[in-house]
């Protein structure tokens, strides 16, 4: 799936709209940031791009997560877009991820 991006800078937009996995995929930051918050979509320990999600990353959308977390999606969503997290490169989107 192409990034949504902001056609006035270089780095991605992250949306309520967008699935959880698609998002933990942009790189460590990303999901240190949910262990931070608290969502469990990531395991503790450190597998790799494709290994340390759970299930439900895979199908549910950045919105559940913030009701099934009891967090305020606007505020996970304005933490994911002060990352500033470049888009990924076709060949990190081949490999899943960074």
């Amino acid at each position: 799936m192409k990034d949504r991006k902001n056609p006035d800078t270089e780095f991605v937009v992250f949306t309520e709209e967008m699935n959880i996995l698609e998002v933990l995929k942009h790189g460590p930051e990303v999901r240190e940031l949910f262990r931070r918050l608290g969502l469990k979509c990531v395991d503790r320990k450190e597998q790799g791009p494709r290994t340390e999600f759970c299930v439900a990353a895979e199908k549910e959308k950045l919105t559940v997560a913030g009701l099934y977390h009891d967090q305020d999606l606007r505020a996970i969503l304005s933490q994911l877009n002060a990352l500033r997290v470049k888009p990924l490169t076709e060949a990190e989107q081949e490999n899943g991820g960074r």
